[in-house]
């Protein structure tokens, strides 16, 4: 699943159970999942605004908006769309807000400060970044079925064209959460590939 506030897409395949190495250098403290609930089933979902470009986007869940009542540019959905406040669109909002709040500091273990231009192979566990992050490499996460990463960024997230997410053996995208505090942008490209959940 995805959420956020604005969603920048394109060619984007996004899975909330999408399954697709050398050790990091950092050592992470253990960061504790957030239950997703009712939003569990939603492949993306924002608050204001989500647009496509013109190569599309693909995801395979819900797709939801909240408050907001429609999308920009092509989407392929899987699931079924939501839009407004009402319904399991509601639910969902609800159920991102509280996950949000489990991933605040004040809830989880202290992190390690993350360079995205310079740890590309970060092990399990809670990051944190000032400012912006790009990234525009692949990035390597290897652990186990119940290692967890949080990458919390204070500030825009941005996949270039170049940047993917692989998963080492065992390793769910259902454990991978990315917290920003303010806007996502996955830019438009076959080799492009996001995994986890992402909370705005």
């Amino acid at each position: 699943m995805k959420l956020s506030k604005n969603v920048s897409a394109g060619a984007l395949v996004v899975a909330f159970a999408l399954v697709l190495v050398g050790p990091s250098t950092a050592f992470a403290t253990v960061a504790v999942a957030p239950d997703l609930g009712t939003a569990a089933s939603f492949s993306v979902f924002a608050g204001s605004a989500m647009t496509a470009d013109a190569l599309g986007a693909t995801v395979s869940g819900n797709l939801g908006v909240n408050p907001g009542l429609s999308v920009s540019g092509p989407w392929t959905v899987g699931g079924t769309r939501y839009f407004g406040t009402g319904g399991l669109s509601g639910t969902a909002k609800t159920d991102a807000t509280a996950a949000w709040t489990s991933m605040n500091p004040t809830n989880q273990p202290l992190g390690t400060t993350w360079d995205p231009t310079v740890d590309l192979t970060p092990a399990p566990g809670l990051y944190t970044r000032s400012g912006d992050a790009t990234i525009s490499g692949t990035l390597t996460l290897n652990g186990s079925a119940s290692s967890v990463w949080i990458f919390q960024i204070n500030n825009d997230l941005t996949f270039t064209n170049a940047a993917t997410v692989v998963l080492g053996a065992g390793v769910s995208a259902c454990n991978v959460y990315w917290q920003i505090d303010r806007d996502a942008t996955i830019n438009g490209s076959p080799a492009t590939r996001f995994v986890g959940t992402l909370i705005a």
